[in-house]
């Protein structure tokens, strides 16, 4: 059993991952904000397009990279083949779909961003069973997918009415874009914004809740196998008291004969 394979150590570095992660989320999108890649910054925005390109993506690579082989270590020493190759797999997903196909490189190449980044969102609800995750974060995880789809669909359905293109259309720019937005009905403007941000939101905490939720089960695993041990240890010392407690009774009933 993978879980009951760790070692401490595992479990820290496991921790060292989940920051990896949750940084490799946060840090590059502080710096698009920052006005590193374009002017104007879309706002709200998905992840696969603030890490497109320039400063973010590089800084995305490198900390995604480096909680995979933080990761992978773990996996590597601990799991299964099984196990090793599904979580081989999944990172190949995550290059595909952050640097092989990378939202804006045209038509077909959304379109494999699109199916690489949804196979990657559900393999995460394997390994929320292999971690044993707490049923906080799964719950959180499953919520925030089913909120995207919808959020997905509804931006999709305002752009058509507001006509303007998709976010990952290459051809437009965010300033472009930003120009054609401020002449449509400002009523569809604000609903087009609402369903915008169901997705960032929805995006965001789909995955900090599956990177926070990591070591949850894994935790409880050790305290549970820590609770044995002490049962364990009563239960030896209960029988030893019982054991002195009989020769105690022995002696006394034969000093009673003499």
């Amino acid at each position: 059993d993978f879980r009951r394979s760790l070692q401490p150590q595992d479990v820290q570095n496991l921790k060292l991952a989940r920051w990896m992660f949750h940084s490799c989320s946060v840090l590059p999108a502080l710096l698009y904000y920052r006005g590193t890649v374009e002017q104007p910054a879309k706002f709200p925005a998905t992840i696969s397009f603030t890490i497109r390109k320039g400063l973010p993506k590089h800084v995305q690579t490198l900390l995604w990279v480096s909680g995979w082989t933080t990761m992978g270590r773990i996996i590597q020493r601990a799991g299964s083949t099984f196990l090793q190759r599904f979580c081989r797999n999944m990172f190949l997903t995550g290059v595909w779909t952050t640097q092989l196909f990378r939202l804006g490189q045209g038509p077909w190449s959304d379109v494999a961003h699109l199916g690489g980044a949804l196979l990657y969102m559900l393999d995460h609800v394997a390994l929320l069973e292999i971690f044993n995750t707490k049923p906080i974060f799964r719950k959180l995880f499953y919520s925030s997918f089913v909120a995207l789809v919808v959020g997905c669909g509804g931006t999709r359905a305002m752009e058509i009415v507001a006509g303007l293109p998709m976010e990952s259309d290459s051809n437009t720019s965010t300033a472009d874009r930003a120009r054609r937005l401020s002449k449509v009905n400002a009523k569809i403007r604000r609903k087009l914004f609402l369903w915008e941000l169901l997705v960032m939101v929805s995006e965001n905490l789909l995955f900090a809740s599956f990177v926070q939720g990591m070591p949850s089960g894994i935790l409880d695993d050790n305290d549970d196998t820590d609770d044995d041990d002490d049962n364990a240890n009563n239960n030896e010392e209960l029988k030893e008291c019982k054991k002195k407690i009989t020769m105690t009774r022995h002696q006394d009933l034969e000093t009673h004969i003499e």
